[in-house]
């Protein structure tokens, strides 16, 4: 196979390469930064972070959840969780749950314990990752009129705490501030 390249092109890709590792190099100056970049590269794939919205009491709050999962598979034990159609409902009608992936990406996958931290905002709990699969289970639920339990790893504060993300650190790595 033959490939044609012309200098622009070759350019413009080398630029943009200069440009990421001067980027790279600029944020690798935090250590936290540095923390997430390593955890990527060990994981072989973004770190995903949740945001959960401020309040009057507080401002946003950012986790780590590739490294929070990657803790709770080896340290908690799996909950049996009960479905909760008004939270269901809530998650649908906010906008927290996109359909199309639900659909497309969600049930299509083997279904992992969902991850919910307890003790947040007066202690509430918030699920932090597995929103699309704990919505699918209670459309299931419905559906069939069954109530399977949701599993799920629960952390405590202490527990999650551990992986909260500064702000200063969620916007130098470009998350939605």
């Amino acid at each position: 196979m033959t490939r044609h390249f012309d200098s622009e092109s070759k350019m413009s890709t080398r630029n943009e390469r200069r440009q990421q590792w001067a980027m790279l190099k600029k944020k690798s100056r935090n250590p936290e930064v540095l923390r997430l970049v390593k955890g990527e590269i060990k994981r072989g794939h973004a770190t995903e972070i949740y945001r959960m919205d401020g309040n009057e009491e507080r401002e946003a709050m950012y986790f780590n959840v590739s490294d929070m999962r990657d803790w709770a598979e080896r340290h908690c034990e799996i909950f049996a969780m009960p479905v909760d159609f008004e939270r269901a409902e809530r998650l649908l009608t906010s906008g927290a749950i996109d359909k199309s992936h639900m659909l497309n990406h969600t049930i299509q996958k083997n279904i992992k314990p969902i991850i919910v931290c307890r003790g947040l905002d007066g202690g509430g709990d918030q699920i932090v990752d597995g929103a699309h699969t704990f919505v699918a289970m209670c459309l299931a639920a419905a559906k069939f009129d069954a109530s399977p339990p949701v599993p799920a790893y629960v952390l405590e504060q202490d527990q999650w705490e551990r992986f909260i993300i500064p702000a200063d650190v969620a916007k130098i790595c470009c998350v939605d501030l």
